[in-house]
């Protein structure tokens, strides 16, 4: 960070706050490249969240249509989602009982 910058940013807040964060900062830069190994309870539920995560390919393809397809229900809101900032994923339960209900052939 240049001088100039870090002089305003002093003038905005404490000096002894921006030491810190800078400590952490510089703490963090020099373990960005370790790779640490995920605990095995992490891990376990990251799979079970996957599993139950379906992204618009994975909809498609349990649907057998294409993915614009999918957008197209999506932008109708004619199939539950959600919106995780850009992206759109859906419950994999969600999206069975909607199958179910005939969410399929819904009239449009």
């Amino acid at each position: 960070m240049d001088e100039r910058k870090l002089a305003a940013l002093r003038e905005l807040l404490d000096p002894e706050v921006i030491a810190a964060w800078l400590d952490e900062v510089e703490a963090f830069r020099s373990t960005a490249g370790t790779v640490r190994p995920v605990p095995k309870q992490v891990d376990s539920t990251l799979k079970s969240v996957d599993a139950r995560i379906l992204t618009v390919a994975d909809v498609a393809q349990r649907l057998g249509v294409s993915r614009n397809s999918v957008y197209g229900m999506v932008r109708r809101n004619e199939i539950p989602h959600v919106r995780v900032g850009t992206q759109i994923r859906f419950g994999s339960q969600v999206v069975s009982d909607w199958i179910a209900r005939g969410g399929m052939t819904a009239e449009r």
